[in-house]
């Protein structure tokens, strides 16, 4: 299952990363500790999805696109699942790569740039996992993953935005060091060369709450300045208001 999307059009995807308390991490994990993981996550996730579960070079390339870290190559086979007739509505995508690097990775892609209701649906699903398995979260230190930069709020917060416009006015570079201003990193989407996948580079204890507010009004900007690139008469000059310093990022 994939987004359904219009050519030129951005995606808002939301990744939660989650391990099941008690358990040892995937890649630290032996054949018989991840089969158990895969068997207590496949029950859970049944209840918001159908699974439809790839093995092999499929779900490598799936990791890939999820931007994790390379799996050993003697460790156990992480899997990606499809998961369709789950309460999605019909263009979202839902997606979860379990024994990668960490237990779980639940992702959850809408069309357009709808970041509060994206992020509210994958809190949805990931409470109603909640409520089958038990996941690994401590008082101080939040949800725990496999990388210091997941820990906290186990949460991460995209947007797949076409820069075409961007790049034919010559302003890639700019709209690149407003990013960076942000704390906000730009890379190439597999699949789709005319994107760019927006993200923070250092999420670690940032609500993420905070990284919609941060995100949010850069996007929209750039979105704004690709459109009107793109608009014979539309663009004279540079905008001052997108390459503005943002404000301070919050965290918890």
């Amino acid at each position: 299952m994939t987004v359904r999307v219009r050519a030129g059009s951005p995606v808002t995807v939301v990744r939660l990363v989650r391990n099941l308390a008690g358990h040892p991490f995937a890649w630290r994990a032996s054949a018989a500790q991840t089969e158990r993981v895969r068997n207590l996550l496949l029950a859970a996730v049944r209840g918001i999805g159908r699974p439809r579960a790839t093995r092999g070079a499929t779900a490598v390339r799936g990791r890939r696109a999820f931007g994790l870290l390379p799996h050993p190559p003697e460790g156990p086979r992480p899997e990606l699942w499809h998961l369709e007739g789950g309460p999605q509505s019909r263009d979202d995508h839902l997606a979860a790569l379990v024994n990668a690097v960490d237990h779980l990775v639940l992702e959850v892609a809408t069309p357009g740039l709808d970041l509060d209701g994206t992020l509210a649906h994958a809190l949805r699903l990931a409470a109603r996992l909640e409520r089958r398995v038990a996941f690994a979260r401590t008082p101080h230190w939040g949800w725990l993953a496999a990388s210091p930069a997941d820990c906290g709020s186990g949460a991460r917060v995209l947007v797949r935005l076409p820069v075409a416009g961007l790049r034919g006015a010559g302003m890639e570079r700019d709209a690149l060091a407003a990013l960076a201003r942000a704390g906000l990193a730009a890379g190439r989407t597999e699949g789709r060369p005319e994107c760019w996948e927006i993200t923070h580079r250092r999420p670690l204890g940032m609500h993420p709450l905070h990284m919609l507010k941060t995100v949010r009004p850069l996007v929209e900007r750039l979105a704004a300045v690709d459109r009107a690139a793109v608009s014979p008469g539309a663009w004279t000059a540079r905008q001052g208001f997108l390459f503005a310093k943002p404000r301070g990022i919050h965290y918890v």
